[in-house]
């Protein structure tokens, strides 16, 4: 024989690794080589098998590591993962010579079998016994190899397919895990599809998990198994790694409360036990009202790695029951919550619905069935009938997943089926007894060695469906519907299935949409540009865009408003002003002093607002925020708008689609003043100075005009001396064509012209030179007299001391007071034109970004690069290339309308034959759009004159005018570029 540890580290990296992916088919025919399972790593003992003082035998690597992960006083010694009152240590670890000989006997006889495939090959297999296995005699094993198995329907298209998807799974979540914080986060709580397990209690749930893990993870507690829900992430392992930890999770937020730790695969019950009940104790110690023991804000995370699991990640939760009631609340609340958490994470889960087989099974009468219906969760539910070896009708279990009559012609529907777009599958996982006199020498035996109860139990379900004289079981085992091997296979072809289709093109957009949502915040900001100068510039034509017609408003404004009501009309209300005043002799200086009090106040006060009416203002519109309006949801139309002064200012002219303003944006980001305080508060500084002098100037101007009016004699104020009533008359009213004033309007002051006379409309009118009458109503007459409508001009009626009469136009003079136009001519003067206004920012310097805007564009650049990311591992995970990016992409810009044939994608290739880039065009379309696209970046990547590039399809050239239409272009088809000498 050769040399048997040489030979073993030559077939170490293929036969090994081919062993162990095939391992649970060969411990199912023989399950006492569970023994050759590493407790801890739960992985054929390949490398080294050494017995430690507790009496379990041991990978050297794996329970080296766990000495050292554990040992708390580095004293090279720990608490046993099968025995924990026990300590091993390193000194104590021993080879286990008997396993590691049986070991490589088996590696030998299952090598020489594939290579001489026509012989079978036999070996005695002896080892030393341990726990509960009698200690007389060896444990020993007749191996055979190969051995035939009943099939399950061509079993090796269905183990290869098995492998096959497990492998490619296992690839997928390789770059998947590492990510699912990061992708929780991107996808605002997205994550990858969950298969949640839901059923009564003791309907089997947990046995039916352990199965497909084929991995004792699972507490076995027959009053209450599950207390909280278990999250189980399985990984099939393709580089040999074994591990599983634990740790305890938020049950809403799915964050980490504790802690990972490392538990023994093959005795992970304990462990996850030991962990509930602590859980349970602790919200006992804090509500000792609660007796329930059912946790709904809490769960316990598995993350496993073996070669021989299915990648898919399980959720097992509390099992339905209908008493007591508060324990029938809370359970049905987690599973509630569950699912109300699938809903906010995407929708993505799978259910698995466990329906005990045994008595009167009707699927439409059981709670996890009613559940299943109430929340319409039947097209994403797998259905599993359990202990299918209690019921004494087997056709009704056929009829019910094949959908089939029974031979006696009753129907599905008359044993209450309930039709799942999964499909339903049939199991049978009775612990096995006929080896034990009694259930309870079973229990014992099987809970020391839990490894081989699991490949028992599979090896019983095994010959159970597949041999004996029941048909119907057979039928189903046939059809690769019963045995947990065939639910394995479906769970992992559907989650593949939905994983690589349905779930990544949706994260994919939604990845695509946060980058763009992220970039197009970021362009918000404004430029970023190391050169000062293009700053600047950008900066300078964002001031003139918003002081460019809005300050023209704001002057017009200005005297329209401002003057008029905080100078003009409050001027106007003084005596003597708008009104002749007449004043007694003695009266005169005590009035002119009054009015001239009066006056300075107004001027004063209307001053005071002066400033701020305009500094106001401008800092506003300076310092105004460019923010996003959503100007129709239905149809997710938005604006960029900046908004001061009660208006808005339009980025653009018309609302457009979100994506088209984040295409516009990148071409031309808007520029965000508020980053650059320096430059605003720069030409704030100008602007405010300028506005100073303005105010000092008008002050200054308007009071001594005000001075000189109290002046007899002055052009702005009349004094007269009445000699018939002795008394002064004092008016600083004057008068012009109304003409010069435009058509005049209900209120306005009017008094006869000096040839009135000519005109013939002063006969028996009121008026009398001197006068002064108000506009009545500011309408024209409607029905002229005869000889009023004569004149081409209508009328005007004219109130005077309680009378009334018709005036013609050309009839009145408007009246006016000398001193108001003389304010608002000083105010009109003095005040900044807005050309002025606007050209503040000459010399200001740009200065350096905010902080504030500098910190947010640093956020939005990391979050970037966070998306980014997410979007490269999930490019890597699936395979997917830049054109599937750029076509989905296009189809999130399209929207609705993508749906439609009016749209084909192309793949541009280069002349070395990569992919380029796609190009959207439509079948009409001219190609020399796409020759325009595509020229100029090619021959600048390539440093060739742009005349050099040509397009070719199948071979043929394209011409300018050609079209997809005309030349058979479909949807993916390529074109590929040539370069031509010029």
């Amino acid at each position: 024989m050769p040399n048997t540890n040489a030979h073993l580290r030559t077939f170490a990296s293929g036969i090994l690794n081919a062993l162990e992916q095939g391992w649970n088919d060969v411990a199912t025919e023989y399950p006492e080589l569970a023994d050759f399972v590493c407790p801890l790593s739960g992985r054929l003992m390949t490398r080294e098998p050494v017995l430690a003082s507790d009496g379990h035998t041991y990978e050297r690597e794996a329970v080296e590591a766990w000495i050292a992960e554990h040992d708390s006083e580095g004293a090279g010694s720990a608490p046993s993962p099968v025995r924990p009152n026990v300590n091993i240590s390193l000194e104590s670890l021993t080879p286990n010579v008997k396993r590691s000989k049986a070991i490589q006997q088996l590696i030998l006889t299952r090598d020489e079998a594939q290579t001489t495939p026509n012989s079978t090959h036999q070996a005695m297999l002896e080892w030393d016994p341990h726990g509960e296995q009698p200690t007389e005699t060896p444990r020993s094993v007749t191996f055979t190899a190969p051995r035939p198995q009943t099939p399950i329907s061509n079993p090796q298209e269905a183990e290869a397919a098995n492998a096959d998807l497990a492998v490619a799974l296992s690839r997928i979540f390789t770059v998947l895990d590492p990510l699912r914080e990061l992708l929780a986060e991107v996808l605002e709580g997205w994550q990858p599809p969950q298969i949640v397990v839901i059923g009564d209690e003791s309907a089997g749930k947990s046995t039916v998990l352990e199965q497909l893990a084929m991995l004792p993870v699972f507490p076995r507690n027959r009053r209450f198994c599950t207390r909280l829900a278990i999250h189980m992430r399985l990984r099939r392992s393709t580089t040999g790694e074994s591990v599983a930890k634990l740790s305890v999770h938020d049950a809403i937020t799915m964050r980490p409360c504790s802690e990972q730790e490392t538990i023994p695969l093959a005795r992970g019950f304990e462990y996850v036990q030991a962990k509930m009940d602590e859980l349970i104790e602790e919200v006992k110690a804090e509500s000792p009202e609660d007796t329930i023991g059912i946790l709904s804000n809490r769960a316990i995370v598995l993350e496993i790695q073996h070669c021989a699991v299915p990648s898919i990640d399980l959720i097992d939760l509390p099992g339905l029951t209908q008493h007591p009631k508060e324990k029938a609340e809370i359970t049905k609340k987690i599973v509630e919550q569950q699912v109300r958490h699938d809903q906010s994470t995407g929708g993505h889960a799978m259910y698995l619905a466990i329906v005990p087989a045994s008595g009167d099974v009707r699927p439409n009468t059981n709670s996890a069935m009613a559940f299943v219906e109430m929340e319409d969760l039947k097209d994403r539910t797998f259905g599993v009938f359990t202990k299918c070896d209690q019921i004494s009708e087997s056709d009704i279990i056929r009829c019910l997943i094949t959908g089939e009559d029974t031979p006696s012609g009753d129907s599905p529907a008359d044993f209450g089926a309930v039709h799942l777009e999964k499909g339903w599958v049939a199991s049978m996982l009775k612990v096995p007894q006929s080896r034990f006199s009694n259930t309870a020498d079973a229990q014992r035996y099987y809970e020391a060695h839990p490894m081989e109860r699991l490949y028992e139990q599979k090896r019983q379900e095994t010959l159970f469906f597949s041999s004996g004289d029941n048909d119907d079981f057979k039928d189903l085992h046939e059809r690769c519907s019963a045995g947990i091997g065939a639910l394995v296979l479906r769970l992992e072809k559907e989650y593949s299935k939905y994983l690589s289709t349905t779930w990544k093109i949706q994260a994919l957009k939604r990845v695509i949409s946060a980058y763009d949502e992220k970039e197009f915040q970021l362009n918000l900001l404004g430029l970023e540009d190391p050169n000062e100068d293009n700053v600047r510039k950008a900066a300078v034509a964002e001031v003139e865009r918003r002081l460019g017609c809005m300050i023209d408003e704001l002057y017009t404004d200005f005297f329209n408003t401002f003057v008029e009501e905080k100078v003009m009309q409050k001027l106007t209300s003084i005596q003597g002003i708008q009104e002749q005043a007449q004043v007694s002799t003695h009266e005169l200086k005590s009035f002119l002093a009054n009015m001239r009090t009066e006056m300075l106040a107004i001027v004063d006060d209307a001053l005071a607002s002066y400033m701020s009416y305009w500094m106001d203002s401008l800092e506003e519109a300076l310092t105004a925020e460019t923010k996003v309006v959503v100007n129709n949801a239905e149809t997710s139309t938005i604006n960029i708008v900046t908004s001061f002064w009660s208006r808005t200012l339009d980025l653009f002219k018309m609302p457009m689609r979100r994506r088209q303003v984040y295409t516009e944006v990148k071409k031309a980001p808007p520029f965000h003043l508020a980053g650059y305080p320096t430059f605003v508060e720069g030409i704030l500084a100008n602007q405010r100075q300028l506005f100073e002098d303005a105010h000092a100037a008008i002050s200054e101007k308007i009071c001594g005009v005000i001075e000189e009016a109290m002046d007899k004699g002055t052009p702005f104020l009349m004094v007269d001396y009445n000699r018939d009533d002795g008394e002064f008359l004092i008016s600083a009213l004057s008068s012009s064509s109304s003409k010069s004033r435009g058509v005049l309007k209900t209120g306005d002051r009017v008094c006869l012209t000096h040839d009135y006379q000519r005109h013939g409309d002063a006969s028996g009118g009121p008026l009398k030179p001197g006068d002064v009458g108000e506009i009545g109503k500011n309408v024209f007459l409607e029905k002229s007299s005869d000889d009023m409508s004569r004149h081409e001009s209508q009328p005007y009626l004219v109130n005077y001391n309680g009378r009334q009469w018709w005036y013609r136009p050309e009839a009145l003079q408007h009246v006016r007071t000398i001193l108001l136009s003389k304010v608002m001519e000083i105010f009109a003067i003095h005040t900044p034109p807005p050309t002025v206004i606007r050209a503040q920012h000459d010399g200001v310097a740009i200065g350096v970004v905010n902080r504030d805007v500098a910190a947010k564009r640093r956020e939005l650049q990391n979050d970037l690069v966070k998306v980014k990311r997410a979007q490269d591992g999930i490019c890597d995970a699936f395979g997917v290339s830049d054109y599937e990016i750029f076509k989905l992409s296009s189809e999130l810009d399209l929207g609705e309308s993508c749906a439609r044939s009016d749209f084909l994608f192309l793949k541009v290739k280069g002349q070395d034959g990569r992919e380029l880039f796609g190009y959207r065009t439509t079948p009409s379309s001219k190609m020399c759009e796409l020759f325009a696209f595509v020229r100029g970046a090619y021959a600048s990547k390539k440093s060739i004159e742009q005349r050099s590039v040509e397009f070719l399809f199948d071979g043929n050239r394209i011409k300018d005018d050609d079209t997809p239409m005309s030349l058979g272009l479909k949807n993916d088809d390529e074109v590929d570029v040539m370069v031509i000498s010029p």
